[in-house]
């Protein structure tokens, strides 16, 4: 019962509001009938216009959004690019100013040694064949000879790496320490006690060392520093070679056998120096 009451009310109200719509349109159109459509019809055209000109202008500003964009995004590559390039060039630049710095520092610590020395890089090697050896970038334009020794600087000073044993226009090979068919006088360092140091072939950790009477097996120790000998006539005096490992000394000898762990190591050798000057050649050390 309330519920039709209640639905009656709101019908009687819509009908009074569609009446009273209908009342004020009749009114415009009695007073002005000539130009009720073409108001009506204005004003419809003008909301769809304005609609259209505000879509348009929000299509035109996305556009604009959407382009500055991609230049932003456009402008944010390029950059990293750039800074992964300068990254780059940082790099090359500490790597060059570090290796200026080492070969400064080298080559200061060899003035000590009074002779000329050539700079050369390794450019390849052959440290697994029977020579044991490697090739440089400087040869024979550059006054390399045959039987110029070879050293590297280690912790601060100069020692024995080889010889060279071929020489090119441009390139020369150079025999290591290691190969067998290299021999060095060589001497307990602070004693007169002097032997020949061999190189062992593949065995890259170790030299021989022969020919020390055995009556002076109680004079060397463990530790011994071992450096070239006055009887060299390639190698300066002096120069270090290495330490002493092992000591056999047998009694049916007559001479001891040491082993010798170098200071020079080939694994990754990548700058040397050759004797150039004051350098004494014998065929009996090739």
């Amino acid at each position: 019962m309330n519920f039709n009451r209640t639905k009656s009310f709101k019908d009687i109200w819509i009908r009074v509001l569609f009446s009273s719509l209908l009342y004020l349109l009749n009114i415009i159109f009695l007073t002005n009938p000539d130009n009720f459509l073409e108001r009506l019809g204005v004003s419809i055209l003008s909301k769809v216009e304005s609609i259209f000109i505000y879509t348009k202008s929000t299509f035109h500003n996305l556009s604009l959004y959407f382009e500055n964009q991609n230049e932003l995004i456009e402008k944010v590559n390029n950059m990293q690019e750039k800074i992964i390039n300068y990254e780059e060039k940082i790099t090359k630049y500490n790597v060059i100013l570090e290796e200026n710095k080492r070969l400064k520092n080298n080559l200061g610590i060899l003035q000590s040694i009074e002779f000329s020395v050539e700079y050369a890089s390794v450019i390849s090697n052959d440290l697994l064949s029977a020579d044991i050896s490697f090739l440089i970038d400087k040869g024979e334009r550059n006054n390399i000879h045959k039987n110029n020794p070879v050293i590297v600087v280690i912790k601060g000073k100069p020692v024995i790496l080889g010889k060279v044993m071929e020489v090119y226009d441009d390139t020369a090979r150079v025999m290591t320490i290691f190969n067998k068919q290299f021999y060095i006088p060589a001497k307990i360092m602070g004693s007169n006690n002097i032997g020949l140091i061999n190189g062992m072939g593949s065995n890259h950790n170790y030299l021989s060392m022969s020919y020390i009477p055995y009556a002076y097996k109680n004079d060397i120790k463990i530790g011994d520093i071992v450096v070239s000998s006055s009887l060299s006539l390639i190698f300066p005096e002096g120069l270090k070679i290495g330490v002493v490992k092992e000591i056999v000394a047998n009694d049916y000898d007559s001479s001891l056998k040491l082993y010798i762990e170098p200071y020079a190591t080939i694994g990754q050798i990548e700058d040397v120096f050759i004797i150039t000057k004051s350098v004494k050649k014998d065929e009996r050390e090739e």
